[in-house]
């Protein structure tokens, strides 16, 4: 199945054969039926890189509402852009890393909400919600409404600068 989100099938033997532990044990470890995807991990001759596990899940729309609850306490501060993919318009992107408020989902209404800075983003009648998890936390959530567009919500950290170095003679 697509999802829309890169997934490479080039890896090593040694780590297609590593993580088949790592798959088995994976599925439905965080309540409900998730599906995991193993990425490469750290091998002796990969010293230099970072040890990586990213999984994409599929959430299950009963978890939703209890997801998005404690998901917006996590991702004060971050960054979020949107993408909306569908036949009828292409790929389009509604919201370039504005500040993300918070994303709720109201199972009455069947509407998820993200609050954005400026923006209030709404995906009526979701059919199908990927969660894309990486070391660090969140990296993405996809959407698939019930006309099968497709939006998907990027989160990233605010890019973090130094503060301008003070020149001399000036007060």
């Amino acid at each position: 199945m697509e999802l829309g989100l890169p997934v490479s099938t080039n890896m090593p033997n040694e780590v297609l054969g590593a993580d088949e532990a790592l798959f088995a044990a994976g599925a439905g470890a965080n309540g409900g039926g998730g599906e995991y995807l193993p990425m490469p991990r750290q091998t002796a001759g990969r010293a230099n890189m970072k040890e990586v596990a990213m999984t994409i899940r599929k959430l299950d729309k009963t978890e939703a509402r209890a997801f998005f609850d404690g998901l917006s306490k996590l991702v004060e501060g971050k960054q979020a852009e949107i993408e909306v993919a569908s036949l009828a318009l292409g790929d389009q992107v509604e919201a370039e890393w504005l500040p993300l408020l918070g994303i709720t989902y109201d199972p009455k209404d069947d509407l998820i909400e993200v609050a954005l800075d400026g923006v209030d983003h709404m995906i009526a009648k979701p059919r199908e919600i990927y969660v894309d998890e990486g070391f660090a936390g969140l990296v993405s959530i996809e959407v698939v409404d019930a006309e099968g567009s497709r939006e998907i919500i990027k989160l990233r950290d605010p890019l973090m600068l130094p503060a301008p170095a003070k020149r001399a003679g000036r007060a």
